[in-house]
């Protein structure tokens, strides 16, 4: 039995404790960012709404910093969850004149956008551990709607300048589809290409699962495999894992896993 006293054991606590709270309060990050980015919002609806961010980055703050606190090894913490310390400290700084630039808090707006894709990715995997395929469709749905959000402003005076526009264009290159709307600056292009990326690999995904699924029916048909037939399922899974491990990294920002 794990010593409660020891910190391995305290750091595992405070992430039991955190857990659905943060779930929570991703969940409703995420809608007041797409509130934000698709409406137009009266001054004091603005208000409210950035009052409540900030409330909400307030607990993400918390969080981290109880987390960093609380585990054995500081430094390899903080190596290991770059991109969340990287997202906690970015909007305060926008105390400083140098990042009150209208270039400048579009791409912390951007950042923190995908910041929140990130937690409502890890969110969702402790969610969906049931089902490999409904937590890589989650994922996706996820960066759909919130692509265009960062969209709106990074292209503010473009065809993508308003959320339903880009949440079209959004569901046109993650199906293949395409869109005749283009991006113009280099930070909109970028999230382009990251959404080609996400384009190229979901029919990818999809052809494996109906694939794994057609197989293994086939067998089951069958009745018992002779041996040797069931490697081409197996090697359809590993593919699909290493799939997902893909896109976990790419969301999380760095060569390994983590929260």
């Amino acid at each position: 039995m794990t010593d409660p006293k020891t910190p391995e054991a305290r750091l595992e606590l405070a992430r039991d404790l955190f857990e659905l709270p943060m779930a929570v309060l991703s969940l409703a990050m995420l809608g007041l960012v797409v509130l934000e980015a698709a409406l137009p919002l009266s001054p004091g609806a603005a208000r409210a709404v950035e009052a409540a961010q900030w409330l909400i980055w307030g607990a993400f703050t918390l969080e981290y910093f109880t987390f960093l606190l609380l585990s054995p090894d500081k430094l390899a913490y903080v190596r290991e969850n770059w991109f969340g310390l990287l997202t906690v400290i970015l909007p305060f700084l926008r105390v400083f004149r140098a990042f009150r630039a209208v270039r400048a808090v579009r791409a912390l707006r951007a950042v923190r956008v995908a910041n929140l894709t990130r937690r409502g990715a890890v969110q969702f995997r402790s969610l969906l551990q049931w089902s490999s395929f409904a937590y890589f469709m989650t994922v996706v749905a996820l960066i759909v709607l919130l692509a265009p959000a960062a969209m709106v402003w990074l292209e503010p005076a473009g065809g993508l300048g308003s959320y339903g526009a880009a949440l079209w264009w959004a569901v046109g290159i993650v199906t293949t589809i395409g869109s005749s709307l283009e991006p113009r600056t280099l930070e909109g292009r970028l999230l382009a290409g990251l959404l080609y990326v996400l384009g190229l690999a979901v029919p990818a995904y999809l052809g494996g699962v109906i694939a794994s699924t057609l197989i293994g029916q086939r067998q089951q048909d069958v009745g018992e495999a002779r041996p040797g037939e069931g490697e081409g399922v197996y090697s359809l899974e590993e593919r699909l894992e290493r799939l997902e491990a893909k896109l976990d990294r790419l969301l999380e920002g760095r060569p390994g896993g983590g929260a």
